[in-house]
């Protein structure tokens, strides 16, 4: 179940050389980290207005040639009807804010970043399975996987649910996969499951999927009340891919399943109903790290520069891109191996302070919640991954080992 073109694709093929022209318009996105450099490593000729997402309206973007975006700015019609825009680029993997029937019919190209955030949203799935083991009781002794004996579903095995697979394998789990399209192709040698089949046998069930309003790979309401009965009575259901994936429904009555979700119907609006449902409720944040933003950024700057013919020469240097962590030794002592995984996250990430804050913001009165909500999201601190981390490690913990590496660390032998 997978989003747009390839990585980076512009769509459809073929475009402009603006650069003929006296000036090339951009208006951007400010929160994208390092826009600005990037476009300035354009020359003169390119003109950049870096904005904030809620000023990014029709008015905005008339007399622009390129639109760079992220989630928060839907670009359709009533954006860009009567505009000169060529070229909409989005810093974000997901593009269900592109209107891309509109986009192709008006000659606009469209590109995305995808997997430009999977590492960070694979962080999220890591914590909130320490999570969920810390309240089951799932401790074992060091060196012993934690998830042995449990089974996962991964549906949609695209960036992030790849991600997913290696992570969960790595603490022990037994990983089941769902994803249609691919099944379709069988050009990846992975075992694929129907839904429902999958929804029968696991412990686990994460979902990475691009939100599909129609088609056969539709993913609004994917689980459903019917699906919902399939899962085990003791099922857990992570969702970090879109609100919509879910039904509402299910949301407010997960009939004793346990819900772990980071994304919801009505965004901004978030029901606090189903906020209250969860045991793990983040304000749609799995995606937010430093590195992430970073890579959208770099990925929509590439495809500017497809588009107008140059050639890259701007990279983020350390003010955008700080060294990796090193010289972190983990493993000591009796503490099982989920336990020292969720202390070293929660260095880096603090989820349950961003449940609190969702619980915070869903009790506040409509409207002024979903204002309270943009606001939050808009200046949320962005974080680090393990990413290039350098870990020492303590003691024989194969599987502790695995699900650093599945996070992108680099693993070493612990020095006595």
């Amino acid at each position: 179940m997978r989003d747009g073109c390839g990585a980076g694709a512009i769509c459809p093929s073929g475009s402009w050389t603006l650069l003929r022209e006296p000036a090339v318009v951009v208006v951007a996105d400010r929160a994208m980290p390092g826009i600005g450099e990037a476009l300035a490593s354009l020359g003169p000729r390119v003109q950049a207005h870096l904005l904030p997402a809620g000023a990014i309206d029709a008015q905005a973007v008339r007399n622009a040639d390129l639109l760079l975006v992220r989630s928060t700015v839907r670009c359709g019609a009533e954006l860009l009807e009567g505009s000169r825009v060529r070229l909409v680029a989005t810093a974000t993997s997901g593009i269900d804010h592109l209107d891309l029937a509109w986009l192709q019919r008006a000659g606009i190209a469209w590109a995305h970043a995808p997997g430009c955030n999977a590492d960070a949203v694979v962080h999220w799935l890591a914590g909130a399975v320490c999570l969920l083991g810390r309240v089951r009781g799932w401790s074992r002794p060091p060196g012993v996987p934690p998830l042995a004996g449990l089974r996962a579903g991964v549906v949609g095995v695209g960036e992030v649910g790849r991600r997913a697979v290696r992570l969960l394998e790595a603490l022990g789990a037994e990983v089941l996969c769902c994803d249609p399209p691919r099944q379709r192709e069988g050009g990846d040698g992975r075992q694929y499951l129907e839904l429902d089949a999958l929804c029968r046998q696991v412990d686990l069930l994460t979902l990475h999927v691009p939100l599909l309003r129609e088609g056969q790979d539709r993913t609004v309401d994917l689980i459903d009340r019917r699906r919902l009965h399939l899962l085990p009575p003791d099922a857990a259901i992570f969702n970090s891919s879109r609100g919509e994936v879910v039904a509402e429904q299910v949301l407010r009555d997960p009939q004793g399943r346990t819900l772990l979700c980071d994304v919801f119907p009505g965004e901004p609006e978030v029901d606090p109903a189903l906020v209250r449902s969860c045991l793990l409720a983040t304000p749609h944040i799995a995606g937010h790290s430093l590195q992430g933003r970073v890579r959208g950024t770099v990925q929509v700057y590439h495809a500017v520069c497809r588009f107008l013919g140059v050639q890259p020469c701007w990279q983020p240097g350390p003010a955008l891109w700080p060294p990796p962590l090193a010289g972190v030794r983990v493993g000591q002592g009796a503490t099982g191996d989920l336990e020292v995984l969720a202390e070293l996250l929660g260095q880096l990430h603090d989820l349950e302070a961003d449940d609190r804050a969702l619980r915070r913001l869903a009790e506040l009165p409509p409207g002024v919640r979903g204002a309270a909500f943009r606001h939050h999201r808009d200046t949320y601190p962005l974080r680090h991954e393990l990413t290039e981390a350098r870990i020492e490690l303590v003691g024989h913990r194969p599987a502790l080992r695995a699900a650093l590496t599945a996070l992108g660390a680099h693993v070493t032998p612990a020095c006595s």
